[in-house]
């Protein structure tokens, strides 16, 4: 994920585009394996300021994913955005707003993952009217209902009674 800055040195303020696009390696990210269907696209510009370099892009990747309701793989797709400020020899800690660059080249694998890890969901659906699975058999609710749905009350079973009484709670 490196580009070239070196004409971008000599003209501050002009805008440079940037066009990546970079088959990735599976990653593990919160105990959760990651791995890319896709090449990541990255589309933007940047430009140099007489200190920095300021890059602005978007980002597109294709991961398999597993569904947090029904369990199945899918391939979840997710766009978000690059806004990063690259410094010359910094040594870079935790606690800076910006990353370094020692060359004529900027590497941009770090400030995709920082941002890519930033932007990932902490759970994916499948589709948005999931129907998970039966709590009690395990039966994908998506391929039709089981037998033993409909005598499942929940966690939350016992607070049901009350709404089926006409006292006063």
């Amino acid at each position: 994920m490196k580009f070239s800055v070196s004409d971008a040195q000599k003209r501050a303020g002009d805008f440079f585009p940037i066009l990546i696009q970079e088959e990735l390696e599976p990653d593990d990210y919160a105990g959760r394996r990651i791995v890319f269907m896709k090449p990541a696209y990255i589309e933007g510009s940047y430009t140099f300021d007489g200190k920095a370099f300021h890059v602005s892009a978007e980002a597109e990747v294709a991961y398999e994913t597993e569904c947090a309701r029904c369990t199945k793989k899918f391939v979840e797709t997710l766009q978000f955005p690059i806004n990063e400020t690259f410094v010359r020899d910094i040594a870079w800690s935790e606690d800076d707003d910006s990353y370094s660059y020692t060359s004529e080249q900027i590497d941009l694998r770090q400030a995709f993952y920082d941002n890519l890890y930033l932007h990932l969901p902490i759970i994916s659906l499948c589709k948005s009217d999931c129907k998970g699975l039966c709590p009690k058999c395990g039966r994908d609710l998506n391929e039709g209902a089981c037998d033993c749905q409909s005598d499942y009350s929940g966690p939350f079973g016992a607070l049901k009674t009350l709404l089926n009484e006409n006292k006063e709670v």
